[in-house]
């Protein structure tokens, strides 16, 4: 075995520990399920599919399952942020509002949303790791997502202060962690919670909307036609589903990247011979959907039954739940390695499949290919090291608590 492949092999167990830590009992018991076969029925959760042709099966369907109905993601969602909030919606009006947000996920646009937030932020990030600062990159995503959360709502940035944006941060995590493997719904005082954690957000959201200040997503939506409710909604339900893909990414990336080696392959970017700088930027390409793979931003999805049909030959009716193991499908394929092809079925399947594709996937990836960039871009000049790491634990996505490095 080579060293690379030593390396990426030592990387990966550890990434799977990040996810063990954060989901003690939920990753075991997926883990031992899967074992028995593809497609499992267990009595208190559901039907539990962990292979990827039959995932993209199941995701393309939407004649037989759906986001909406009993155990699915409107049982969790719905009471707390409205109807209509994309992720917990299906037919026609799903497509219709997915057709409405379009706008909002143009390079053009996320440009103007993104680029005074991140791009200072990964330009000091790159002078301070190459002055000898140990940079903790995980607190870093968190400043960096939180911003955006706060963008997103309509808030005053420059009226607001890093300790106020994370605190939002945090309350929106809090929320998630009411959800288990298990949480079919939420009882009337989880609700409640939930929506207390949310209060701040959804009253910028309003006030936003209502001041209709150009270039704010609030606004957008009012221009697109969405009435101020479902507009608090779509918000919502974007900062739910979206914020902790980054940040739980950006560190379990990164540190695949550094153990195993490959960011150094990556930092070809920063040549000035055109070769090597186009074999860096397909290096970082690879990373990109490699990392993707290994980490799985929505390690499990939820279906519900609408008609009966079968998978892989085992029937399913109305009132089943399905659990679609995105992660343990995606850890079939093996090791972290960049330079082996991903397979058809399996590709950018931790994004989703159909018309349920995460519609904030182009958001997800500027953020997270702009810090792998940074990273890059300092490896080659100042090889890079990790300094300290302390994982999350008991928390709805995997990652680290803290994941400190610096330049040797």
């Amino acid at each position: 075995m080579s060293d690379f492949a030593l390396r990426a092999s030592e990387a990966t167990r550890v990434d799977r520990r990040v996810i063990a830590s954060a989901h003690r009992f939920g990753f075991r018991l997926l883990n031992a399920l899967t074992t028995l076969g593809p497609v499992v029925r267990v009595p208190g959760i559901g039907v539990v599919v962990s292979e990827a042709s039959l995932i993209r099966q199941v995701l393309l369907d939407g004649e037989h399952f759906s986001k909406v109905g009993e155990g699915a993601s409107s049982s969790l969602w719905s009471p707390i942020i409205g109807q209509n909030g994309l992720i917990n919606m299906d037919g026609p009006g799903h497509a219709h509002l997915r057709r409405q947000l379009g706008p909002m996920f143009t390079p053009r646009f996320l440009r103007a949303l993104l680029g005074d937030i991140v791009e200072p932020q990964l330009a000091e990030l790159r002078d301070r790791l190459l002055g000898g600062e140990t940079v903790d990159l995980g607190h870093e995503i968190e400043v960096t997502m939180a911003t955006v959360l706060c963008r997103m709502a309509g808030w005053d940035l420059a009226a607001t202060n890093e300790a106020e944006v994370l605190q939002q941060l945090e309350r929106a995590r809090e929320m998630l962690g009411l959800v288990k493997l298990t949480t079919k719904s939420l009882d009337a005082s989880q609700v409640s919670e939930a929506k207390q954690k949310l209060g701040g957000i959804e009253a910028a959201v309003r006030s936003a909307y209502r001041r209709a200040e150009p270039g704010t997503v609030p606004t957008l939506l009012r221009d697109v036609g969405l009435v101020e409710d479902d507009a608090v909604s779509v918000v919502l339900a974007l900062i739910l589903a979206g914020t902790e893909t980054s940040i739980s990414h950006v560190p379990r990336v990164a540190r695949l990247a550094i153990a195993s080696g490959f960011l150094g392959r990556v930092a070809g970017i920063a040549s000035e011979d055109s070769d090597l700088r186009a074999a860096g930027e397909r290096d970082l390409d690879a990373l990109l959907q490699e990392g993707f793979r290994v980490t799985v931003p929505s390690p499990v999805m939820i279906r519900s039954v609408t008609k009966p049909t079968l998978i892989s030959g085992k029937q399913v009716r109305p009132g089943d739940r399905v659990v679609i193991a995105t992660h343990v499908a995606c850890q079939r394929l093996g090791d972290f390695n960049p330079d082996r092809q991903i397979p058809a079925e399996m590709r950018q399947l931790w994004f989703g499949a159909g018309v349920h594709f995460c519609i904030g996937m182009p958001l997800a990836m500027q953020v997270v290919e702009g810090y792998l960039r940074m990273l890059a871009q300092v490896e080659a000049l100042r090889p890079l090291e990790i300094r300290a790491e302390v994982l999350r634990t008991n928390s709805l996505a995997a990652g680290f608590k803290t994941f400190k490095v610096a330049c040797r």
